[in-house]
């Protein structure tokens, strides 16, 4: 009895350590995959922001075209 309690106990620290290393495993992938979703959104992020002035300056040209014929 005594060589099955120490067995199931062996056995119990085992599993409970497996356990703890998938969580840290999972909670590290976690981690990564929120880096890399935070790198993707501030590349979304910027190129948005790239396309906005691109078109900002573009309208700007058009009012400063529009200005000088109306003023034609």
């Amino acid at each position: 009895i005594e060589e099955s309690k120490q067995s199931i106990s062996s056995k119990s620290e085992e599993l409970k350590n497996d356990a703890s290393a998938t969580v840290q495993k999972g909670k590290k992938a976690v981690e990564e995959g929120t880096e890399k979703t935070k790198a993707t959104v501030k590349k979304g992020a910027e190129s948005v922001k790239k396309e906005a002035n691109k078109a900002v300056d573009k309208t700007k040209v058009n009012l400063e075209q529009a200005k000088k014929k109306i003023s034609e």
